[in-house]
């Protein structure tokens, strides 16, 4: 999966790398900054929220746009039942 990520993320114009962590339960820490702008950078602690956050950096915030609308729509729903 850390292949993909890295080419679809390099494709984007993204940097990432990883660091191996040998105290933790995770064993990599994930690492992005935007090529054209490093300012524009973050971590993670997976591969998937790796993507999530690029594919945040990509869409301004669609995704967490996304899920803050469907909890919004459960709460909803969920008051209604």
């Amino acid at each position: 999966m850390w292949k993909e990520v890295k080419t679809w993320a390099t494709s984007h114009g993204y940097k990432v790398n990883r660091e191996k962590v040998t105290d933790s339960p995770k064993s990599y820490n994930y690492y992005w900054e935007r090529k054209s702008d490093v300012s524009i950078s973050g971590t993670a602690d997976s591969t998937f929220g790796l993507a999530k956050c690029i594919y945040n950096d990509i869409t301004e915030g669609k995704f967490v746009e996304h899920q803050e609308n469907y909890v919004k729509d459960i709460e909803v729903t969920n008051a209604l039942h």
